[in-house]
């Protein structure tokens, strides 16, 4: 039976966790559901570390995934939807010098290509990332700050999450890589025909198991659920071609770093 509960913006919290409650039994899919649950679960111990715009979020897409629908009026919220991104990337990594459309400027003056790369010993190597940004001005999720000092411990990650924070990870996959390790077959989805802006897959952080020293994740543009062990989260001392040593985190030979999101 569908769920008649009416949500406007007179909705308390609680109405909105109700009612997400009531429609989750239903929702097939598992990125959504993930969310949800996750979301539901930091309610029952702080209900302050979950918006109530988030609520409204998750709301809107149980209405437009359900079947049948939710007979619900839930209002547009102010805050992008993730995982829908529907523009082109922005702009290339540094070795690939490229002008960004007119659309993209103001984004291209606030940052920096997103990689800085070492170049491999032969003309056919893959560049390696090597530094990641320290700020990405994102145009959906807002200003992400690198954590390159910070969270190296599953438990350090659950004590952000626990106090509210929310934090992505920011996986290096350039147009090569992706065709080269076959990301649409590795995760089952859809592929961006252009790329990842500035080369890199921004994937956010949403459960941190009990039982198991793991974490899951879920891609903000193509919902490609990724996996990160505790051992991965340290750093490794890598050796660039010039003698210079830099520090780098990967996940199953992918080069990544935890960003945490802030408010301007």
């Amino acid at each position: 039976m569908a769920n008649t509960t009416t949500i406007n913006g007179k909705t308390t919290k609680k109405g909105l966790a109700d009612f997400i409650k009531k429609s989750v039994a239903t929702v097939k899919e598992e990125g959504l559901k993930s969310r949800i649950n996750y979301a539901l679960k930091r309610m029952e111990k702080d209900a302050d570390s979950v918006s109530k715009k988030d609520l409204f979020d998750l709301a809107k897409e149980i209405q437009n995934l359900l079947t049948p629908a939710p007979e619900v009026a839930v209002e547009n919220s102010s805050k992008p939807k993730l995982g829908k991104k529907k523009s082109e990337p922005k702009d290339e990594v540094a070795s690939e010098e490229k002008t960004p459309k007119t659309s993209t400027k103001k984004v291209a003056k606030k940052q920096k290509p997103a990689v800085e790369t070492e170049e491999g010993l032969t003309d056919k190597d893959i560049p390696l990332a090597k530094v990641f940004p320290k700020e990405i001005d994102h145009e959906s999720l807002g200003k992400l700050v690198a954590c390159p000092d910070k969270y190296s411990t599953i438990e350090e990650i659950r004590k952000a999450l626990d106090e509210g924070k929310t934090l992505y990870f920011a996986g290096y996959w350039t147009k090569r890589h992706i065709k080269e390790f076959t990301y649409g077959q590795a995760f089952n989805v859809p592929v961006p025909k252009g790329g990842f802006p500035y080369d890199l897959d921004i994937i956010q952080t949403i459960y941190v198991c009990e039982g198991i020293n793991r974490i899951y994740a879920l891609s903000t543009y193509t919902e490609a659920m990724y996996r990160f062990e505790e051992e991965e989260l340290e750093r490794v001392d890598c050796k660039a071609n010039d003698g210079s040593v830099f520090t780098m985190r990967y996940s199953s030979g992918m080069e990544y770093e935890i960003y945490e999101a802030v408010e301007d």
